[in-house]
C-alpha cells in the first residue's frame, strides 16, 4: 500500500510540475504577444 501512495504522491507530483511549466510558458508568450501587439499599434499611428 506504502509503495502505491507513493507512487501516486510522485505522479501528482509530475502533474503539478507540467502544469506550471506550462502556465509559465502561456504567461512568457502572452507577454510577448502584448509587446508585439503594442509594437504594431505604434507602428501604425506612424502611418
Amino acid at each position: 500500500m506504502g509503495d502505491l501512495f507513493k507512487a501516486a504522491a510522485v505522479n501528482q507530483k509530475n502533474l503539478s510540475l507540467n502544469a506550471n511549466v506550462t502556465l509559465s510558458s502561456y504567461l512568457e508568450v502572452e507577454q510577448e504577444v502584448e509587446e508585439f501587439q503594442i509594437a504594431v499599434a505604434e507602428a501604425e499611428e506612424e502611418d
